[in-house]
């Protein structure tokens, strides 16, 4: 059975095909200013007669997957929209409230407790529009965790309305910008402080989680999302990086689901 496995951002969307245990190479569907539907459902068109099943998690809100779901039943593809819930392939939901925790962040910690060694703990740094620090300790039980807001949130709150350099969130502002220590104009003083900030953050929250899960066990410290790879250069501590951690959450998903009617 091939699978179509989508994790919905803000943004844009993540995707995979899963051939039984095989991933491809994750790919990006960027929504250029588009409704998130159309583009989304543009990828289902186009391996509407490759794939057998979809597995998506989003967070863009009923209304997004409603439209998704008249999609795929106009193909005859099933479509199984993963969200929230109290215990889900081993991981059980520190949230007091289960179905207020994010799918995304849940299934991050799916897919690290199936990648990684059994036996780890682990710190999972998400980074996107927002940035999610989350506890799971050896058994799968989450601790729970903490929302920073992201590196484009940050910067855009103090520089919107003005004509100020690129933002975080461009590949230019990316490719030719790195945050600095003295920063010689305001611009650079915001896009530095954002990074720099941020990334103080992580690293003083995961030290203090590290301490509180106990220094016995091993933990595994692994960050993902859009801006991982603009954060962990300036990460004073070891994190792994994987950017396919919420997709490997939808694959153990999905192979529990080609075995196990999914519920």
């Amino acid at each position: 059975m091939i699978s179509l496995l989508i994790d919905a951002g803000n943004s844009s969307a993540k995707w995979c095909l899963l051939t039984k245990d095989s991933l491809s190479e994750q790919q990006r569907c960027d929504y250029d200013d588009k409704p998130p539907h159309q583009s989304v459902d543009k990828l289902i068109n186009q391996h509407v007669n490759d794939v057998e099943s979809v597995f998506i998690v989003s967070v863009l809100g009923e209304d997004f997957i409603k439209r998704l779901q008249e999609n795929c039943f106009r193909h005859q593809l099933p479509l199984h929209n993963i969200t929230a819930q109290k215990e889900l392939a081993g991981v059980v939901n520190g949230y007091d409230e289960p179905l207020k925790l994010g799918a995304d962040r849940l299934l991050a910690m799916v897919g690290a407790k199936h990648h990684y060694p059994k036996g780890h703990a682990f710190i999972i740094i998400d980074s996107g529009t927002a940035t999610t620090i989350d506890a799971l300790d050896a058994s799968g039980q989450h601790w729970g965790g903490l929302i920073f807001p992201g590196v484009d949130l940050c910067t855009q709150s103090l520089l919107k309305n003005t004509q100020q350099l690129p933002l975080w969130g461009s590949d230019k502002a990316k490719a030719k910008a790195a945050p600095v220590l003295f920063a010689k104009n305001t611009s650079q003083a915001i896009q530095s402080a954002s990074v720099l900030g941020l990334t103080a953050a992580i690293d003083s929250v995961s030290h203090a989680m590290e301490t509180e899960l106990g220094t016995a066990i091993t933990i595994t410290k692994v960050i993902c999302g859009g801006n991982a790879k603009t954060l962990q250069p300036h990460l004073k501590s070891a994190y792994q990086l994987n950017e396919d951690l919420v997709i490997l959450g939808l694959k153990v998903i999905a192979g529990i689901s080609n075995s196990t009617p999914l519920k």
